[in-house]
């Protein structure tokens, strides 16, 4: 009783901070009610663009969009021939009707940090025609952008890093040493203070514990 009321009074006072800034913003206590929000928001039919985001698996959203007639488009879960068909997919996920990302962190008062290796997401989150919606469990909420980016470094990526195979420094010893190696994956960094003018920014906070 005592975690689940401080998650939500931790994302609730959040919710409020990204309300402020011009997010459409909701806190959900469950997984499940995560879930319904994110179906009851994004409209059927469009098409959907995911980038790799362990967040949006554990919430089983891939299988609820498509299952209800949604085109997801992803290339978490696919396996490609070549490097390519690949670059094909990005673009086709970005091309989406609608777009749907987790967040690495965000502060107290509503500021989002990411850092990508590739650097499609992020180009999707500071610019776009179509809406977004970001997902994020409590556990990525920090006190400021300081912070936000020590968590991303040492705790996002070392277990993106294990998840997709790559042996660089930070999987080895678990915290980043900043290694500047040919796999590194901290390579571009957005902090995002407010959301894209004239477009439709939503953000869903779980009061659970998801993703890296």
């Amino acid at each position: 009783m005592a975690r689940r009321g401080y998650y939500r009074a931790l994302g609730e006072t959040v919710v409020g901070a990204l309300n402020k800034r011009g997010y459409r913003a909701f806190y959900c206590d469950s997984k499940e009610e995560a879930r319904a929000k994110v179906l009851e928001i994004v409209p059927q039919g469009v098409s959907v663009g995911i980038p790799g985001t362990v967040t949006v698996l554990e919430l089983g959203l891939m299988e609820a969009l498509s299952a209800r007639g949604n085109r997801v488009v992803e290339h978490t879960l696919s396996v490609f021939s070549d490097p390519g068909e690949r670059a094909r997919r990005l673009l086709e996920e970005r091309d989406a009707q609608f777009y749907i990302a987790g967040c690495n962190a965000l502060t107290y008062d509503g500021v989002l940090v990411n850092i990508d290796g590739t650097g499609n997401r992020v180009a999707q989150m500071a610019w776009s025609t179509v809406p977004i919606l970001y997902v994020a469990g409590v556990n990525k909420v920090v006190r400021d952008v300081e912070a936000a980016i020590d968590r991303v470094r040492d705790v996002a990526t070392p277990m993106n890093a294990l998840r997709l195979g790559y042996a660089i420094p930070c999987a080895r010893v678990g915290y980043c040493i900043r290694c500047g190696s040919p796999d590194c994956i901290c390579r571009k960094t957005l902090v995002v203070e407010w959301p894209q003018k004239g477009r439709d920014e939503y953000f869903v906070l779980v009061g659970e514990i998801l993703g890296f």
